[in-house]
């Protein structure tokens, strides 16, 4: 049973609290989407997405068929779960309103709904309201500032989240889901994810959704199922298997501003290609001016602190996120093995 749900309910709150600050935003869009494993196998809900058919069209005006649910396979940024993409975009869109208005009203704190047991806010050292012949305007760069804090926002939650996961977070009371933290499409389908939102003009809609998220996947070199079958294949016994994940990426950009993607060695016939392309990440140019500060529920910090006793009340994602990658990153070798964190 442990291993029916590893991913099954991961994202099936992740941003369901957002849908309040946005009346009208999922009254043309799908909830968050529950994502599924990057490997086949009995209880692990895995799903090869068809990627001919990625077209995002109601079947009528009372369901919608998209986002398509499942892994897919990119020769640029390897392994990919679309539920982890779509529920970025969410993230980032909401946030984004949220922070916006904050801006144009000179608060200098912007409280985001509670996620995963943890307070959510953005703080601001100055204000981008301007006073003008003796009255406030609100700057120009407001709506570009919001949409990249909150694409910042976006993605710092969905690493929060494979954080805290590893140290023992559950979205359910009844088994572990530590086996699904950082594994190898995680982070890589949280950055696309911030990709897909940054290309969609204006409004997000269904149309502006399917239309970006067809481009940067084909940008990065979407394949058919099954050749993205047989990538699996290549990795069983090596990045999966009877462990489950004998491997994981845990890498949020921290260090250098970019996360590398895991590539399946020996899927095309040229070498260099094994070597995925280096996917920017947002937050990394942070200019100082704001903080993501996240304020974990008394139980949630009591599970961090089991392995990092003096984990600060609020967590600030630029300042604290380097450190609790890093413990990470120590487990699991500790844990899987000394290559565990390397795809070769």
């Amino acid at each position: 049973m442990q291993q029916i749900t590893e991913k099954c309910f991961k994202y099936a709150i992740c941003a369901a609290t957002f849908a309040a600050t946005l009346q009208g935003c999922f009254a043309t869009l799908p909830p968050p989407q529950v994502g599924c494993l990057p490997r086949p196998g009995l209880f692990t809900f895995f799903k090869l997405a068809d990627s001919s058919d990625l077209a995002l069209e109601p079947k009528n005006r009372s369901h919608d068929r998209f986002p398509v649910k499942g892994i897919v396979y990119t020769t640029r940024a390897g392994f990919l779960d679309l539920a982890h993409v779509y529920n970025t975009v969410l993230l980032a869109n909401d946030a984004s309103f949220l922070i916006a208005s904050g801006l144009r009203n000179a608060r200098r704190t912007v409280q985001l709904p509670v996620f995963d047991d943890s307070q959510v806010s953005v703080a601001f050292l100055s204000s981008l309201k301007k006073v003008t012949n003796g009255e406030f305007t609100a700057d120009r760069n407001i709506p570009s500032t919001s949409r990249a804090i909150g694409e910042c926002v976006a993605f710092q939650l969905m690493a929060w989240h494979e954080i805290i996961t590893w140290f023992g977070y559950q979205t359910t009371r009844f088994w572990t889901e530590k086996p699904s933290a950082f594994t190898y499409e995680d982070i890589v389908s949280n950055t696309v994810g911030v990709q897909v939102f940054d290309e969609i003009p204006g409004e997000l809609t269904m149309l502006s959704l399917s239309s970006s998220l067809r481009r940067v996947l084909n940008r990065l070199g979407l394949v058919d199922k099954g050749k993205a079958m047989h990538a699996i294949n290549l990795v069983k016994g090596h990045w999966w298997g009877p462990r489950l994940y004998t491997k994981r990426s845990v890498d949020i950009g921290t260090k250098d501003g970019f996360v590398t993607p895991w590539l399946v060695p020996g899927l095309d016939s040229d070498p260099a290609r094994d070597i995925g392309m280096p996917l920017s990440v947002p937050c990394h140019d942070q200019d100082g001016s704001y903080s993501v500060l996240i304020s974990p529920s008394v139980k949630l910090r009591g599970r961090i602190q089991k392995s990092v006793p003096l984990v600060p009340e609020i967590i600030d994602t630029r300042v604290d996120f380097p450190f609790l990658v890093d413990v990470v990153r120590l487990q699991v070798k500790s844990e899987l093995g000394d290559s565990a964190t390397k795809p070769d």
